[in-house]
């Protein structure tokens, strides 16, 4: 039995350093009694002050007590046994992956006597851990400005993070977890980033980790730990409007030069939560609905063929080369009429260029077709002036976002309890993959779906054992299609039954063919199990944890 006892803790200590991912914070201490000796057999009770949920250990032999396992938040904590007056911890603060040696001593007395202290200068004192970094919790997640209303946004104010690496570490060693669950896209190393929006009503508060990160922490010498909203025992939520219009916008200094209008921006960011009670001290709730509408015109210049070159005749100034309204040389004015520049030596030359080849006396059907789609030039500032020139004109795009999460939190004992979370969005972004780059042309347009959920289970099989177990998955999916998928494949021109693409090389060519449909989706599937023992003095803490992701890739090229 005690050659199994030893070869678990070997085991524990091994697994752990390996795995674990909680978010939960610990609490430890010792109790002692005025002499400075252990008493063991106390009953230490943990209180979370917002939700009344009571959690109970008891001092060991070596008088050690340990929370492994809290979720963060504010405690009151007491210490109750035969002979001692209470003793009562106010004000404990637990934030998220925080470790808090917290010690009792207890005075004689009678436990109708209530020793009372307020924890604030303890809990500053009192964590342990090596790690370097910072919280970010409540009001400045809340009260800051954000226009993008994503709480990762805060991590670039923690000391030692410079873009997106953290203590000069490349940012493949970044780890980022919500709820003890990995939120990065497996796919595409995004650095700070995740394809599960993290919205500032979302998330309660987070720890960044530059260095060194705790081994129990599993993958990654840099850290964000994140946790999400609960419910607790009183209603509370808000509801907001965020509205930006193009009333209030400058505009830019060339649309100024150019006499063109401002670019159009109308940007609607709106949702609301709401977190209680289902049942006082047992279930509670956290609902949020957020949601995005943006609507942009914005100032496009496309180079397109003159009325002359559309017509095979193209011109030019012996001795120069072309220039537009805004080259040093120009050799045609602000509304398009030829100029001869000084260095000219002739007039302006013309050449048809149709029956030069016997086959070609006239333009082929299919660069006809998607020349049709080009409208005459209105801007000769670009292009050569002559032959080609700059259509100037305003492209509207779209952007839509939804959001929901609901998250659920049940104690069903002291002992045990349950925590379970939801997400879905939606994305739908028009006109902004491969975008037209006329306004007779189509545009491409992606689309996203991702959902994330996870469960977690804490049980404190007795006061020296406590097992925690997790899973989760994460599932985003991107569909990006081409303007020719948008609008349909008849208008491209074909080989036979196979369609195909015509590149143009003076002109912006009328279809977008600067990228190929594509889509992914990076499911990553988790789970993981902790167990921390306590035995005297010391606590162990291992585990096992997996995580399997099968990404696939779709890109069909043209």
């Amino acid at each position: 039995m005690v050659r199994a006892k030893r070869l678990l803790i070997v085991m524990l200590i091994f697994v752990g350093l390996t795995f674990s991912q909680g978010t939960d914070a610990v609490l430890s201490g010792t109790v002692t009694d005025p002499s400075g000796a252990a008493v063991p057999g106390v009953k230490i009770t943990a209180t979370n002050v917002k939700t009344g949920v009571a959690t109970t250990t008891a001092s060991n032999e070596a008088g050690v007590y340990l929370f492994a396992a809290l979720p963060p938040g504010l405690y009151r904590v007491e210490a109750q046994h035969a002979g001692f007056r209470r003793f009562l911890y106010n004000d404990v603060l637990l934030e998220v992956g925080g470790r808090l040696s917290l010690n009792i001593a207890l005075e004689l007395g009678t436990t109708t006597e209530t020793v009372e202290v307020t924890a604030q200068a303890e809990t500053a004192l009192g964590y342990v851990t090596a790690s370097v970094g910072g919280m970010v919790a409540g009001r400045r997640l809340s009260e800051l400005p954000i226009p993008a209303r994503n709480a990762l946004s805060f991590v670039y104010l923690q000391a030692g993070v410079l873009g997106d690496n953290f203590s000069g570490a490349r940012i493949g060693t970044l780890n980022i977890t919500l709820d003890g669950i990995n939120v990065q896209d497996n796919r595409i190393n995004s650095g700070v980033a995740s394809p599960v929006f993290t919205s500032t009503d979302r998330i309660e508060e987070f720890r960044v980790i530059t260095s060194p990160a705790d081994a129990e922490l599993g993958r990654g010498s840099g850290q964000i730990q994140m946790i999400s909203r609960s419910g607790t025992n009183e209603f509370h939520g808000s509801v907001f409007e965020t509205h930006r219009n193009t009333v209030l916008t400058a505009n830019t200094f060339f649309n100024n030069q150019r006499g063109d209008p401002r670019n159009f921006l109308i940007r609607n960011q709106f949702g609301g939560r709401l977190g209680g009670p289902i049942v006082r001290n047992r279930t509670f709730f956290h609902a949020l609905f957020e949601a995005q509408r943006i609507r942009t015109r914005d100032s496009v210049s496309s180079t397109v063929y003159t009325e002359t070159a559309r017509r095979g005749i193209f011109r030019f100034f012996p001795g120069v080369r072309n220039g537009n309204a805004n080259s040093a040389t120009p050799t045609v004015d602000l509304a398009g009429n030829p100029v001869r520049p000084p260095q000219a030596t002739g007039d302006l030359q013309q050449v048809l260029l149709f029956g030069r080849d016997p086959n070609r006396s006239a333009p082929d059907p299919t660069v006809r077709r998607l020349i049709e789609l080009m409208p005459l030039p209105n801007n000769f500032r670009g292009g050569d002036g002559l032959n080609t020139a700059w259509y100037t004109w305003r492209r509207s795009a779209s952007q839509d976002f939804d959001h929901f999460n609901l998250k659920l939190d049940q104690i069903f004992t002291s002992a045990h309890r349950a925590s379970f979370s939801i997400t879905k969005e939606v994305n739908r972004n028009d006109n902004t993959f491969m975008p037209q780059p006329l306004p007779n042309s189509p545009g491409g347009d992606s689309r996203g779906w991702d959902s994330l959920a996870s469960l977690s289970l804490t049980s404190t099989l007795r006061p020296d054992l406590l097992n925690e177990f997790r899973v989760g998955a994460l599932r985003p999916r991107l569909r990006f299609r081409a303007p020719w998928e948008v609008a349909g494949a008849d208008l491209l021109p074909k080989a036979g039954n196979h369609p195909y693409l015509i590149e143009f090389g003076l002109i912006s060519n009328p279809l977008n063919a600067g990228n190929d449909p594509q889509g992914r989706i990076t499911p990553v599937y988790q789970f993981s199990n902790d167990l921390t023992w306590l035995r005297g003095k010391h606590a162990f803490k291992g585990g096992v944890a997996s995580a399997s992701s099968a990404p696939t890739a779709l890109t069909l090229s043209m």
